[in-house]
């Protein structure tokens, strides 16, 4: 898996959201740089963690579907004469 990359949009969104979480739940003020630099901190200790999770959900949702699946299948079934 190649490491998680987030566009500059998305990183100086994300540093804004940082900015503002620090400002307001720890009353300090860091710059755009600052934040940035934290986001991708994040990212790189948190990211594969965050997604690992978010695969472990699919695969979930998908033994559910797979599950459907059969369910609708063995529904479909038809006798055959004898039995």
């Amino acid at each position: 898996m190649a490491d998680i990359e987030l566009s500059h949009q998305d990183r100086a969104a994300l540093g804004r959201q940082v900015q503002r979480f620090v400002q307001d739940e720890l009353d300090l003020e860091i710059g755009n740089m600052d934040a940035e630099q934290l986001v991708e901190f994040l990212v790189k200790t948190a990211g594969n963690h965050c997604y690992n999770l978010g695969l472990q959900d699919a695969q979930i949702l998908v033994e559910r579907k797979a599950e459907d699946i059969n369910s609708e299948l063995s529904a479909m079934e038809k006798l055959v004469s004898g039995e």
